[in-house]
């Protein structure tokens, strides 16, 4: 009360702590009593002392495995008093009493051991959750030049699931106030989490994926469900940044659970999801020391690589099905339909038998090494018969394409299957680049969507993986996640300019039957065309080609010459000056999302997002332009490549650097799919000339 009688005299008070300015002595004093100020000056100092912890905090890590504790204490201790530690499998957390002394051993440089050590300011919870989530940072130090592939995999393991139990107990807990939230609203509602976060398999803090059973009255559709649980999930606020994506294949939810900060995706469709997760988990637990570390490292793997993914790519679920037909193939492991021989166990989700019974096994996998198991996967698909066979962990085995295309030739294993595509005329998609075949839903195809260039990518990733694996084990998973395939895209970005690179793989099917050096022009010919739409219509950028004088490998062609394409020496250099005054990349991953699109091309679905960006901006006046660059392409034919050089000319805040980081990733990737989109399209030319894809 004294701080309130030292304002007895004045007219007005400023609160500092509740960012109040207030009058009169009886509302000065009620408002300093009450709880409202209370609870803000507890928050105020609670975060002057994290403050101040943070201060005095660092983050350690690149030791020698396991960490000499005392080691490592005894030379930190030479920079202040250290007040407080906590030790990892593979990090330090340290407090100095002043942080002065922390500052000190910021500054210097740190070796123990042999190894230098990295050694980091402590951040606040809320951004060490981000950081993590988006990447794994410190792996990769960690596993290089280690020898035993066993030691490589348990640092693997501990850095990506550095304390399951307790991400375990952050799912609970979300799984507890959803049920919380939405009771209200659906009042015989159950909640079933799924995915990679049940199934033992998740990276630290991965999202959660939620089915909820009885959201639905009547025919009710799951649209207007999910916007129901929409309103029930703001009231209760636990949860934030709530929309509804209502046309996706599947609907769902999409939130933010504000105590843990884990993203949650939910639907209300059917169950299979759910079973489909404990189908994986079955299979993990048939020998969890050797299967769990082998498809955490295939993930980690495919992650990195950027072979799994949204759109074309391959996705997780996928690829945990893909390891499980594996062992199926090679080992002692059951199929499916072994597992539902009993007729009693039986929950149908939309028609689809999702239970089973699980059957134990006795050392299934042999005496096979977790590294032998690793390099038989990426030797049976880097050679698997993907044109003409199904991948069928149902039965099992191979089954062969030609089977499916009529009802009467179809297994008689698949009564239920012959039953739907007869009467409802769903019949399982075969003719895709891949056929991966659910294990309870028959007529589903799970990798649909995988472009025949996609899954050249996969097979080539593939057949390095193989190599990598039968050259030792010393640093094997550091080269498994940083090496790629001869020839593929390799990348460079600064703040002032990015570079990235193209290369010919044989002769696309798309392409004429020429001599070698017209090949390679036609291909530059449609790489430049393609970069055109990219630039211009895709991302709405003006361009205005530049003129440079002939580089001087470039040959000017003679009287009875060959045209200049065919000289090994060729190589030519096309420069165009860029500027956008709208930013049509950071937001098109969330526009994707809400546009159903009826499109069947890669193109033509880009064009379509373009064209719902414009809508947005349509309206809006914007005078200056945002990013300015000079945009170069250079193509060589020793290897058959094309180089693209992006040079920043003026950009207004972080603007170049969101769009290099785009471009460097997309344009390659997007390539692919374009590619992909002319074989499956069988567009092909009969000369050079006939060559003219847009933009011309």
């Amino acid at each position: 009360m004294a701080a309130v009688r030292a304002k007895d005299n004045l007219e007005h008070f400023q609160c500092e702590v509740c960012k109040l300015t207030l009058s009169g002595k009886i509302n000065i004093e009620a408002h300093l009593n009450g709880q409202k100020h209370k609870k803000n000056e507890v928050r105020q100092q609670q975060a002057v002392r994290e403050k101040e912890k943070l201060d005095c905090g660092l983050f350690i890590t690149g030791f020698s495995l396991p960490i000499n504790q005392k080691l490592a204490l005894d030379h930190f201790a030479k920079f202040g008093n250290i007040m407080t530690t906590f030790f990892s499998g593979t990090y330090l957390l340290l407090e100095y009493s002043k942080s002065a002394e922390a500052e000190m051993a910021l500054k210097s440089e740190h070796n123990l051991q042999g190894k230098k050590l990295i050694v980091n300011k402590r951040k606040s919870k809320e951004a060490q959750v981000i950081q993590e989530e988006k990447n794994d940072p410190q792996l990769l130090p960690q596993i290089e030049n280690v020898a035993s592939f066993d030691q490589q995999l348990q640092i693997l393991m501990r850095t990506l699931q550095p304390n399951l139990e307790a991400e375990f107990a952050k799912y609970h807990q979300i799984c507890i106030d959803l049920k919380q939230a939405l009771v209200h609203f659906f009042p015989q509602c159950l909640i079933y989490p799924f995915g990679s976060t049940i199934s033992g398999v998740c990276f630290n803090l991965s999202d959660v994926d939620v089915y909820v059973e009885n959201m639905r009255f009547n025919s009710e559709k799951d649209v207007k469900c999910l916007f129901k649980a929409k309103s029930a999930l703001a009231r209760s606020r636990r949860f934030a940044n709530i929309i509804v994506i209502p046309k996706a294949k599947i609907p769902i939810l999409k939130t933010v659970h504000v105590r843990t900060k884990i993203n949650v995706d939910i639907n209300c469709k059917n169950m299979l999801g759910v079973f489909n997760s404990q189908l994986i988990k079955y299979y993990i637990d048939v020998d969890s020391k050797r299967v769990k570390p082998l498809i955490m490292a295939i993930k980690y793997w495919a992650k990195v690589q950027k072979i799994t993914g949204s759109n074309h790519l391959i996705t997780n679920y996928s690829l945990c099905m893909l390891i499980i037909f594996y062992l199926q193939q090679h080992f002692s492991i059951p199929s499916v339909r072994e597992l539902q021989r009993d007729p009693s166990v039986r929950h149908l989700q939309n028609g689809w038998n999702g239970a089973f019974t699980p059957i134990h096994c006795s050392n299934p996998l042999g005496n096979a090494t977790t590294l032998e198991l690793l390099k038989g996967f990426f030797t049976y698909y880097s050679t698997f018969k993907y044109k003409s066979h199904i991948i069928c962990p149902y039965l099992g085995k191979c089954l062969e394409k030609s089977t499916f295309e009529k009802i009467e030739t179809v297994p008689k294993d698949f009564t239920h299957y012959r039953k739907i595509a007869s009467t409802e005329g769903e019949s399982l998609k075969i003719d895709s680049a891949i056929c991966l075949q659910d294990p309870f839903e028959h007529n589903r195809n799970t990798m649909s969507q995988i472009t025949p260039v996609t899954l050249s990518v996969f097979t080539m990733y593939c057949s390095l993986a193989a190599t990598i694996c039968a050259e030792g084990e010393t640093n094997l998973l550091h080269k498994l996640f940083t090496q790629k395939p001869e020839g593929f895209t390799t990348l460079s970005n600064t703040d002032e300019q990015a570079e990235f690179s193209l290369h010919k793989k044989g002769n696309p099917a798309y392409l004429p039957e020429l001599n070698p050096m017209e090949i390679n022009a036609a291909w530059f010919k449609v790489i430049v065309n393609y970069t055109k739409t990219v630039f211009r219509d895709l991302l709405l950028f003006s361009m205005e080609e530049i003129c440079e004088p002939p580089t001087p490998s470039k040959v000017t062609k003679q009287e009875g010459q060959d045209d200049v394409h065919t000289n090994s020496n060729f190589a030519e250099k096309i420069v165009f000056k860029c500027e956008g005054k709208f930013d049509t990349w950071t937001v098109r991953k969330n526009i994707a999302r809400t546009v159903a699109s009826t499109k069947t091309t890669f193109l033509e679905k880009e064009l379509e997002l373009t064209e719902h960006l414009k809508n947005i901006y349509k309206g809006i006046e914007n005078s200056s332009e945002l990013i300015g660059f000079q945009l170069s392409i250079i193509c060589k034919n020793e290897p058959c490549s094309v180089t693209i050089q992006i040079q920043k000319s003026f950009s207004h805040k972080k603007i170049f650097k969101t769009f290099t980081q785009f471009i460097t990733s997309k344009f390659p990737h997007w390539f692919s799919f374009y590619e992909g989109d002319l074989l499956q399209r069988k567009i092909t030319f009969s000369k050079l000339n006939d060559i003219l894809l847009t933009n011309n």
